[in-house]
């Protein structure tokens, strides 16, 4: 199994090149892209069974009521102007600013013509004139100067940078006006352009930190602190699903972005819980949007299906032939599920309940029994969520209990999380991950995730698994003939490539 990336709504070589280097499943999720990229991908993959001539399924995962960090605060940013050279003469030319009016009848982004687009403030506008100068110091500690060049029809100036520069917010500029053959300072005050470029603030964390979680409609920002360095304003984050905060209680544990930073629950109110962050890497953590959080034993009392889970159902039971359960937890979350299904209609899709946090782990029974006879069910070991939620030392020994469970139900495992990452993302080979691909064949299924050398990935992996199929079936090894008894060289370098 593959998770398609957004290209992959695009690129349908991409989808054809997967199926010919062993994809037997692809993996849409809800979470991300549109309906109409769902529709392109879909596609792809059925054109791409014609021409390789093997079937492909199709599942799809409900997004299911992740919980994740929301935006952040985004504050003006440095901006850099750097004229360019003629290829012809390569002489230097010059970088053509545009200095609108704040509140004008034309934007930055509605202009064309022009290297960079800034605003300036109209009255302090009114004061320059054709010809002057605004002199300034640039970020780098170097003079620099715009030279006005004319009036512009929608309201400001065009100005020309004849040397590279870097300028920002804090960058305050002066205007000169030759006056008796000398460049003479006009008393205006200082200018400060506005309309620079934005980025989003920078938020990291650690270990004794306080981190304050609310609504998502209020953007994350850094700590503040006043003139003494003292915190007069804790760091604050967005979560996607405010209506657990209330929930919660003192001394439950937080994990942040698949456990990469660690907190507990120290105050919750009605729409803000506060954090202390107990874990983090050696330099920090800086928080990012949407990343998830995971609260570990925390009864959040949210529905099963979200409303954008009923939304895209309709479109899952038309065109997947599988549909994955984010986050089901108990047997009452299944049976939830499977009455939506038959009220569209789809009473025989296949469903693949994602096992990711502790409750699901102890209810796994349960879930299993309300849908065997009722529904084709797969049980997938979803390793990323689930080792943050149960540890991950304990991962091994709880992913192996699985397998014997879902083995006596007769019920197939996806086997998922990091599998083959460092491939699939970089190209490199990580020994480790080679290992726990073997391992992999004890499942029915194997999920890959989405990389820039996704195919390479998927090739390796499907040669792992073809050769260690002999080896072992499930959880029972099959004890072939080895190899390395025989009188052949079982390591032909050349025969393995």
């Amino acid at each position: 199994m593959v998770t398609m990336p957004t290209e992959a709504a695009s690129d349908e070589a991409l989808v054809r090149a997967l199926l010919e280097s062993g994809m037997d499943c692809a993996r849409i999720n809800c979470a991300h892209d549109d309906v109409p990229s769902w529709r392109r991908m879909i596609a792809h993959v059925r054109r791409a069974e014609q021409v390789v001539g093997r079937g492909c399924r199709v599942l799809m995962d409900l997004a299911g009521h992740k919980i994740r960090t929301g935006a952040l605060d985004e504050v003006p940013t440095w901006t850099r102007l750097r004229p360019g050279r003629s290829e012809a003469t390569m002489l230097r030319g010059v970088v053509r600013v545009a200095l609108l009016h704040q509140g004008g009848p034309a934007s930055p982004t509605q202009l064309g013509g022009f290297d960079v687009c800034l605003t300036i403030d109209p009255e302090q506008s009114a004061r320059i004139r054709p010809g002057d100068r605004l002199e300034f110091i640039d970020l780098r500690g170097k003079k620099r100067h715009l030279e006005v060049v004319r009036a512009l029809d929608e309201g400001g100036w065009l100005s020309h940078c004849l040397k590279g520069t870097r300028i920002g917010p804090d960058t305050e500029m002066a205007i000169l006006r030759m006056h008796a053959g000398r460049w003479t300072r006009v008393d205006a005050g200082p200018i400060r352009l506005t309309g620079y470029p934005v980025r989003a603030v920078r938020i990291r964390l650690h270990v004794g930190d306080q981190l304050r979680l609310t609504s998502p409609e209020s953007p994350g920002r850094p700590a503040r602190t006043d003139a003494a360095g003292e915190i007069v304003e804790t760091a604050r984050i967005g979560i996607t699903a405010p209506e657990i905060l209330p929930r919660l209680r003192p001394g439950q544990p937080v994990w942040i972005d698949d456990g990469k930073a660690g907190a507990v629950l120290e105050e919750v109110h009605e729409d803000w819980a506060l954090l202390r962050i107990t874990q983090t890497p050696p330099g920090g953590f800086r928080l990012k949007p949407d990343k998830g959080i995971n609260l570990p034993g925390a009864v959040l009392g949210l529905s099963p299906l979200s409303e954008k889970d009923l939304a895209d159902l309709d479109f899952v039971v038309k065109h997947a032939d599988l549909v994955g359960f984010s986050f089901v937890e108990t047997s009452a979350d299944m049976l939830a599920l499977i009455d939506e299904l038959e009220r569209r209609g789809a009473s025989s899709i296949g469903i693949v309940a994602k096992i990711e946090t502790g409750r699901a782990l102890r209810n796994l029974p349960e879930i299993m029994l309300s849908t065997i006879g009722r529904h084709p069910l797969a049980v997938m070991i979803a390793r990323g969520d689930l080792a943050v939620e149960i540890g991950g030392e304990r991962l091994a020994e709880i992913q192996e209990e699985i397998l014997w469970l879902a083995e006596a139900g007769h019920v197939p495992v996806i086997w998922a999380t990091q599998v083959l990452e460092t491939m699939a993302k970089t190209g490199a080979v990580s020994r480790p991950e080679l290992s726990d691909a073997a391992m992999s064949v004890r499942a029915e299924c194997v999920m890959l995730n989405k990389g820039p050398f996704i195919v390479m990935a998927l090739r390796v992996l499907d040669g792992i698994l073809h050769r260690m199929q002999d080896h072992q079936h499930k959880k029972m090894s099959q004890l072939r003939a080895l190899k390395l008894a025989s009188r052949e060289d079982p390591l032909d370098l050349q025969a393995n490539r």
